[in-house]
């Protein structure tokens, strides 16, 4: 700094008008342009590129780099340069402008340049400093920002992907990424790179931010690069790393939170649901299952989603949060998806897994309590009350029986509910509770139903209140003990040999045989609603009941009639209303035609049993082999509509019951 101090107070002496130097005085420099930052300034042995104009004393230019469209390149204090200019450019900083008056004897003396400079000529250059470097440089990196938590750093034969601004040392920018609105995409440590990026690139974490200073021997060297870059050029880049990975990379996992109890992990062949947000590397999201308010439902190991995701998920237990990061070459690979996926980008998903199950699975059943001296328990066609509370597996209440204040009621085994609480609720006792897992095929299936997701695993804690001894499936009633004699007669109150709606016993306290007969639960058999059977449109065929149609041979001394497997009667044991109607002390036959008649079939009303107990206490007892049970479909399953409000939304179709 010495020396600038003093060819300074040269200067300062020229610009006082104090004459121009002699043939004994040294460089004049006037730094009339000095950066705010000076990194670096030269010194003897370094290699320099500046841009100068050369002028007489009378303005009359002799030379000048920019006529040339090239920089000058040297190597300060070797004897490449004239004198003058040898010492005029030390201590210069990138950037920097001075004036230089050379006397003769510092340029090119007595002899001059012929044709170009005459003898003992005064030189006076307009000099701007643009790079400097030196032979033992090495790479500067200086880091900008980088991430809190960084768990894997570049190395040697990584795939990268980054963000670049290029620019000369002086700030002439020759390239940038952004400009391309493209990451640059590349292998580090092969070769694909100019070396002092390979080696600038090393150790940094994805989101990280660098500047890279690099000399031309790690850059482009003497040649250059087009136009764009000089010969003999540095190189600042300001990298900002996007991503990157490795080939050889499988799927990372980071547990984020596992439940305390995991019963179950998930397996190829799973369905799976689960909610999840989708980001780059750099933190750019590029989906989310949240924004769409629904999960993403799917099967594992089947090849339905990208392989990283398929493997990503194995193992995982319901309720777990999970990190999953996908290299490319298991993800989207180069072509990338759409305009938010990149090619060649990482993925990273946080997933959240709702419940999976899968298609082979039954209802999980768990018994929280049984009541001792258990010794009836519930079948299909009993009629059941129970309360329940249903929810999703993550916890999200759905429905409860404890909101509606009185217990739901259903028959068992009538399609009323969903299958898998039909599964649950049978081989109950009265008091007993239960913990459900009812898979989507036993449930609301892929399509759900209001308020209940598509594909949902459900669960549901019951407790069974009471229960009712039910009729086999097909039967109308059961009487315990011996028939009244001739039952179709007695019931026909107006002799008109057919019994409508208005003519069927009701169970309202009669006073003769009580506790004798018991009739199905369910709608009423003469048509959806009694009224339907008393409204003279319904009359006749589908409204009455015949005594042909009421009784038919069996072949094997049974007594057949006909039902539909719906309430004739609202409770377990009921008393005929019709006080007429005598209860004999031994059985009497009910007239059946000959089998040869015809006997027309309502068409709206299927076959079913009319079964005679011969044990008066009413214990149960299988259905008779024989029976006449209604018409079953064998049509494959066909989604159904969805519940109505209110107690039906865990039933099977708009007419089913609440779960």
């Amino acid at each position: 700094m010495a020396l600038g101090s003093f060819v300074l107070l040269l200067s300062l002496l020229g610009v006082l008008g104090l004459g121009d130097p002699g043939p004994l005085e040294d460089v004049v420099i006037d730094r009339y342009y000095i950066p705010k930052i000076c990194l670096r300034e030269v010194q003897m042995g370094d290699f320099i590129r500046y841009h100068y104009n050369g002028t007489f004393k009378d303005g009359k230019k002799f030379d000048s780099s920019y006529d040339r469209g090239a920089t000058v390149a040297g190597v300060v204090g070797v004897g490449r340069l004239i004198t003058g200019m040898d010492r005029g450019l030390q201590g210069m900083c990138v950037n920097e402008r001075r004036h230089l008056i050379v006397p003769p004897h510092l340029g090119y003396g007595s002899i001059g340049v012929a044709g170009l400079i005459p003898p003992d000529a005064t030189l006076y250059f307009d000099v701007v400093m643009l790079d400097i470097w030196n032979k033992n440089d090495k790479l500067q990196i200086t880091t900008l920002s980088k991430p809190e938590h960084c768990n894997r750093t570049v190395e040697n034969s990584d795939f990268v992907r980054y963000h670049y601004n290029g620019t000369l040392l002086d700030g002439t920018p020759f390239d940038s990424s952004y400009s391309k609105d493209s990451t640059y995409d590349t292998y580090v440590g092969t070769g694909w790179l100019i070396k002092g990026m390979d080696q600038g690139l090393l150790g940094m974490c994805a989101g990280e931010k660098r500047s890279i200073i690099i000399p031309p021997f790690l850059a482009y060297g003497e040649k250059g690069y087009g136009t764009v870059i000089p010969p003999q050029a540095s190189l600042v880049f300001s990298v900002l790393l996007v991503d990157f990975h490795n080939p050889k990379d499988g799927v990372f996992l980071e547990h984020l939170e596992v439940p305390e109890s995991c019963k179950r992990r998930a397996v190829t062949g799973d369905f799976v649901r689960y909610h999840y947000n989708g980001t780059l590397m750099d933190g750019t999201l590029f989906d989310s299952s949240y924004s769409r308010n629904h999960t993403y439902n799917t099967y594992i190991g089947k090849g339905y989603i990208i392989p990283g995701m398929d493997q990503g998920l194995q193992g995982v237990c319901m309720g777990e949060r999970r990190r999953v990061v996908i290299p490319p070459h298991l993800a989207y690979g180069e072509n990338g998806a759409g305009d938010k996926i990149p090619g060649s980008a990482v993925l990273i998903f946080d997933v959240h897994v709702i419940d999976f199950h899968n298609p082979a699975d039954p209802v999980e059943m768990e018994t929280v309590y049984r009541p001792e001296g258990c010794n009836i328990t519930t079948r299909n066609r009993d009629f059941v009350r129970y309360h329940y509370n249903c929810s999703l597996l993550d916890g999200t209440k759905l429905f409860s029986s404890h909101d509606y204040g009185s217990p739901q009621e259903v028959t068992l085994g009538t399609n009323k509910v969903i299958e898998g609480l039909n599964r649950g609720l049978l081989d109950m006792c009265a008091g007993e509770r239960r913990v459900l897992i009812v898979p989507p095929h036993l449930g609301h299936g892929e399509s759900g139903a209001r308020g209940v997701p598509g594909s949902a695993v459900l669960r549901f804690e019951v407790e069974l209140i009471s229960m009712e001894e039910g009729v086999p499936e097909g039967y109308l009633f059961i009487w315990h003990g011996d028939p009244p004699e001739n039952l179709y007669e007695q019931m026909d109150l107006n002799k008109d040999g057919q019994i409508p709606a208005d003519e069927v016993p009701k169970p309202r306290g009669g006073l003769v045989g009580c506790g004798r007969m018991r009739g199905a639960r369910g709608a009423h058999p003469w048509g959806q609603h009694p009224k339907d059977a008393a409204d003279p449109k319904h009359l006749g065929a589908l409204g009455r009941k015949n005594a042909q149609a009421w009784s038919i041979a069996a072949g094997n001394g049974e007594q057949r009639g006909w039902g539909s497997g719906g309430s004739l009667f609202s409770c377990p044991c009921c008393c005929l209303e019709q006080s007429s109607i005598p209860i004999p002390s031994h059985p009497i036959p009910i007239p059946i035609p000959s089998p040869s008649h015809p006997i027309p079939i309502p068409s709206l009303l299927p076959p079913a049993v009319l079964h005679l107990h011969p044990d008066p206490s009413g214990r149960r007892e299988g259905a008779p082999h024989a029976q006449l049970r209604p018409r079953q479909s064998h049509r494959r399953h066909v989604q159904e509509p969805g519940p109505q409000p209110g107690r039906e939304d865990h039933g099977r179709g708009a007419e089913a019951e609440v779960g």
